[in-house]
């Protein structure tokens, strides 16, 4: 979070906050979060190309996924102030929206959602990388029987970083998985 340096660890620690914007890095699991949150409070997740600027009306929280999606459609530069009018009109007391770290143009792109928010402070929250224990504990959840086994080979080939990300531990876990044996060479690895 940039909130003077807060450290929040759960999406539980800020899902009273009124507005927040959720970064990460691609397969990170923003869409995940998001999805949960959703379910908690009894509503869908939309797309950021699914507020149209009208008078629609929402529930709150409005939850929008993929503000960097929605970029990659026509022009990209008017695209936060078209989420942001669809956002403001549709008078939601709490909002929450998702975006990739690389694609937040961070001064911009505040400056175009403030208005959604009443001029109240937006929380910018960022995803991190997946600790070895949470690594551990998704890979029980994929149905790893030796977690600690499998972390270990995957740092003796140099893979942690594949570690680091929850999509692509899945990947990870699923090839190593779908033969049971790990490749014979770090170039194997990969390939798989």
């Amino acid at each position: 979070s940039e909130e003077q340096g807060a450290v929040y660890r759960h999406m539980s620690d800020v899902r009273e906050v009124p507005f927040y914007v959720l970064l990460g890095e691609p397969g990170m699991g923003k869409s995940t979060v998001l999805r949960y949150e959703a379910q908690l409070a009894g509503v869908d997740v939309l797309t950021a190309r699914t507020i149209s600027g009208g008078t629609e009306q929402y529930p709150s929280p409005l939850i929008i996924d993929a503000l960097d999606e929605y970029r990659m459609e026509g022009n990209r530069s008017d695209k936060a102030h078209t989420l942001a009018n669809g956002m403001k009109s549709a008078r939601v007391s709490r909002w929450r929206l998702s975006c990739r770290a690389e694609d937040w143009r961070k001064a911009a792109d505040i400056a175009a959602i403030t208005a959604a928010a009443g001029g109240q402070y937006i929380l910018v929250i960022q995803l991190l990388p997946l600790d070895y224990e949470e690594a551990k504990q998704l890979l029980t959840a994929f149905g790893e029987l030796d977690p600690k086994g499998f972390l270990k080979k995957a740092a003796s080939f140099g893979a942690e970083a594949f570690t680091e990300n929850p999509l692509i531990l899945k990947l990870l876990h699923k090839a190593v998985s779908k033969s049971g044996v790990w490749p014979a060479s770090r170039f194997d690895l990969f390939q798989s």
